[in-house]
């Protein structure tokens, strides 16, 4: 499940006129009073002056012939403010995004991109990823990144993460540390034996949706809550910023390992409705802020309880949930998923299947024995793996597809990501 763009972006925005979206290229330069910090050989990380970036209303980056991704950041001074990217422009000035909004309900409008497929927004952040599919190749020259704010709120933060290779980054192997931060209040899930799961059972299962692509989770750091942090964010609601954001800043408080993936392992996600998704993440989400309240990833555990009665062993349970971490991985790293449930709605990735509901919805799958619905919804079954079951980034997932599947043009982008490493 990604979090996108936030209804609390509306109506309060509504007074703000978005950039145009022509190739108009005169515009005001942003105040330039940036510094820059090498994280390590690869990645530099810029932070300009927030108060400067607030009043221009946009944040520019330079980038060299070198650069091969760019992470943007920006963190609002109100945790509970939504903030919007409207427009990014190229250095040759050409509009490779652009999201306006509704002026009746003040909500993002239909995106303007041949490489975005959603609205880039959120509460308390906003980020954005660069290049989010292999067909966006970067260029030398200024990016510029013009953004809105909810009730016009200042910025904290402003922060871009350059990644660089003097090499062809596509044949080298990468990988990645993850922390786990276990807010469960149960003896089994803290306990020697569950820590030995993670760092075989689960490690390897996603290790092996990588391996094809060069790509690794090297380290795994686990991670326990405390007794009082345990009865605040055991069971955590997908739609309470509030409780999700506190989660985040109490798990990276704890973390030593600042440049990983930060995943909070709860005992079960809920919502307002009662059940809750298998789990949830921010996309992309915010790096090497301890402050940002979207600087983690969640999963639920009880998503995945074995039923050895029904066929559903404790093997198939811990693939799935391992399945299910690298998914939401995946989405902090800006990947979407390839369908949406309706069938009307994919990634930008040119070889991930599509799912449309003109080919799939109500057809059976006879491989499995299991019959379409006609509704509106195009299930796992429905899709089967010509219709893109098998990616580990399927809306759903159901152990009849294991082992999940990573596409080539998915595991380009997360080797540009700043969490991947040239493995040494």
């Amino acid at each position: 499940m990604t979090i996108k763009t936030s209804i609390l972006l509306a109506l309060a925005l509504t007074g703000i006129a978005a950039c145009s979206s022509d190739n108009d290229t005169t515009v005001t330069a942003p105040t330039d009073n940036s510094q820059s910090t090498a994280i390590n050989d690869s990645l530099t990380k810029i932070t300009a002056d927030a108060t400067g970036v607030s009043a221009d209303g946009a944040m520019e980056v330079t980038l060299d012939g070198d650069d091969v991704s760019v992470l943007i950041q920006l963190v609002v001074a109100d945790p509970d403010s939504g903030a919007l990217i409207t427009e990014i422009r190229d250095p040759d000035g050409t509009v490779i995004y652009s999201a306006s909004l509704d002026p009746d309900t003040g909500e993002p409008g239909p995106v303007v991109s041949d490489y975005f497929d959603s609205p880039q927004g959120n509460n308390g952040a906003v980020s954005v990823f660069l290049p989010p599919t292999p067909e966006l190749t970067l260029k030398a020259g200024t990016y510029r990144f013009t953004f809105l704010t909810e009730n016009d709120a200042a910025l904290a933060r402003a922060e871009a993460f350059v990644r660089s290779s003097t090499g062809s980054i596509d044949l080298e192997s990468f990988q990645a540390n993850l922390n786990i931060w276990i807010a469960h209040p149960d003896a089994a899930f803290n306990d020697q034996a569950f820590e030995q799961t993670i760092q075989t059972t689960f490690k390897d299962s996603i290790n092996t949706i990588l391996a094809p692509h060069s790509l690794q989770i090297a380290t795994v750091n686990v991670l326990k809550a405390t007794e009082a942090e345990v009865t605040r964010f055991a069971d955590i609601n997908a739609e309470d910023d509030e409780q999700s954001a506190e989660a985040c800043r109490a798990m990276q408080a704890a973390t030593t390992d600042k440049l990983a993936l930060n995943l909070v392992y709860a005992r079960a996600l809920t919502s307002n409705e009662g059940g809750g998704p298998a789990g949830f993440s921010p996309s992309p989400g915010i790096i090497l802020d301890d402050q940002a309240g979207n600087g983690c990833f969640f999963v639920g555990q009880t998503a995945y309880v074995a039923e050895p009665e029904f066929g559903f062993t404790q093997e198939l349970a811990d693939q799935m949930m391992a399945g299910n971490i690298l998914h939401e991985a995946g989405h902090f790293m800006s990947l979407q998923h390839p369908t949406e449930e309706a069938g009307d709605d994919f990634d930008q990735l040119l070889d991930t299947a599509q799912c449309d509901a003109a080919t799939y919805d109500g057809r059976d799958d006879a491989v499995f024995g299991v019959p379409g619905e006609l509704d509106g919804v195009v299930t796992d079954f429905e899709c089967g793996i010509a219709g893109g079951s098998k990616n580990f980034l399927f809306y759903g997932g159901v152990p009849q597809f294991l082992p999940f599947e990573m596409s080539p043009d998915q595991a380009r982008v997360l080797r540009r990501h700043p969490l991947f490493v040239k493995t040494p």
